[in-house]
């Protein structure tokens, strides 16, 4: 009756009583933000719209490719980082560890950028009723880490597009 619901069984008791049993679901308000709660771990970005192609840094170490990771599965390991006090994270290199994703010139890069700058922020939130996550940049929130033309870029994009999300 309810598909977008999960139920959840509650049993509540007391001593010398009989047990109350309840089924009820929970309602989460507000976006899921998923960054902090992935801090200190490593991981790898799948592409949604091409679950094959995965964020790496290139082999020059100068840039960001989405392709395939058999051959340079270091290159696609990512490290993310909490920013203290907020909900956004910071995400690097884990093969090259001073490399973070930045947009410090207004486009996706990868390389030595200040910690603390907002362009080496993103914040990551669950899509709803997917398995999947968005990636946006605190500096401009309007712009996703996303697919364009088989390519890896940053910029606006529908949030719900498979192309902006990972």
């Amino acid at each position: 009756a309810y598909p977008d619901r999960q139920f959840v069984s509650v049993e509540l008791s007391q001593a010398g009583a009989k047990p109350l049993k309840l089924i009820t679901w929970i309602v989460v308000t507000g976006p899921a933000y998923a960054g902090p709660g992935l801090a200190g771990r490593e991981l790898r970005f799948g592409s949604a719209s091409n679950a094959a192609h995965f964020l790496r840094l290139g082999p020059d170490k100068k840039r960001v490719e989405l392709d395939y990771i058999t051959t340079t599965y270091s290159l696609a390991i990512w490290e993310v980082e909490a920013v203290e006090g907020t909900t956004f994270v910071r995400i690097r290199n884990n093969k090259e560890r001073d490399r973070y994703l930045h947009m410090a010139k207004g486009s996706l890069e990868i390389g030595y950028a200040d910690p603390a700058a907002e362009t080496t922020h993103w914040e990551i939130l669950h899509r709803p009723k997917t398995y999947f996550y968005t990636l946006s940049n605190r500096a401009m929130p309007e712009s996703f880490l996303r697919v364009e033309d088989g390519k890896i870029t940053a910029g606006v994009a529908d949030p719900s597009s498979l192309d902006a999300q990972w």
